[in-house]
Parts: structure tokens; sequence; C-alpha cells
């Protein structure tokens, strides 16, 4: 069976935004099944979010309001410490989750840095010797102004040592 997508791009009458992909895909020290677990837990961002130096790191992680881990979608809230200025939250909305390959699908809504329509995956493949590698993919529309280099390197930034190496450490000292 052949199903053939249509993609219309609509132009801004005023270029406020531009399109941008950011993908990543390490080698990890700990099993499939392991990073599986802990990146299916969705709430769990508090048990491997590396500390960020950022003006606002991450302060806790709830569930939306009704929502549960085994229900999708499903929206986890990150609070943010927004002393110095920012937003105070932002969701992400997991949507699809497929054991058997190990792959996730999120959005995420009210971006503190301006990103809009984001669409994210991450898969994770088993090697040998109880290793991994997982893979952080995502697209989406940020502000004109803001560098494509820099939030793109950002992205990037966040999906290896935040995401990635957070959840490895976790695995790791649990193991310990």
């Amino acid at each position: 069976k052949i199903i053939i997508f249509r993609i219309v791009k609509k132009e801004c009458e005023v270029n406020e935004f531009q399109r941008g992909s950011a993908s990543v895909t390490v080698d990890v020290d700990v099993s499939a099944d392991d990073f599986w677990k802990l990146l299916r837990d969705w709430p769990a961002v508090m048990a491997w979010t590396q500390p960020e130096n950022t003006s606002s790191p991450i302060i806790d992680v709830t569930l939306k309001e009704g929502h549960d881990v085994n229900t999708l979608p499903c929206t986890r809230i990150i609070h943010l410490d927004n002393s110095k200025g920012g937003a105070a939250t932002f969701e992400e909305t997991l949507l699809h989750a497929y054991p058997a390959s190990k792959r996730i699908y999120y959005t995420c809504a009210n971006n503190p840095d301006g990103i809009n329509n984001y669409m994210a995956t991450t898969f994770i493949d088993e090697l040998n010797d109880g290793r991994a590698r997982v893979t952080c993919e995502s697209m989406f529309d940020f502000p004109a102004n803001n560098s494509v280099e820099g939030t793109i390197r950002w992205l990037e930034t966040v999906y290896e040592h935040s995401i990635i190496r957070g959840i490895e450490g976790t695995i790791k000292n649990k193991d310990r």
C-alpha cells in the first residue's frame, strides 16, 4: 500500500520564521532496554536532567492534570527557574511510543527560546555487549532573528549532554 503525502509550504508575508532541524546520534554504555525504560518514564526528567548553564534551569516536572504515562498523548510540564526572566513553564507532549522499535515522537509547546512547531523523535538501537546507539532528531520553526547555527548547536547540546548522557549517567549510577 502506497500513501502519498503532499506538503504545501506557505511562505510568511514577512519572513518571521526560519526552519531548522537538529540531530545527534551517540553510542552509550548502557543497554537499549534500560535506556528505553527511563526515556519512556515521561515525567522522570528530574531523575536524569543535567544542570545546564542557562538563565532558566529546570526546577520541577509534573504531568498535566488528568494525564498518565500509560495513556497517550501524555503531557509533561517543565517548570523553570525564571528568576532572571523568561518563561516559567513549557510543555512536552508524548504522542507515540513504540516499544518494539524503542522509538518515541513528541512535540513541545511554549518553548522559552521561541521555537515553534517542534516535532521530535528519539530512538534506541541495541548494539552488542550491553551498549546502545541513541538518536534524537527534530524539526522546528524559530524566529528569523535567531541564529540558525546557534539554535541548532543549542538543541544538539541538549540532546547529547542533557538527554542522552543524562539518562546514561543515571542508569550507570543506579547500577553501582
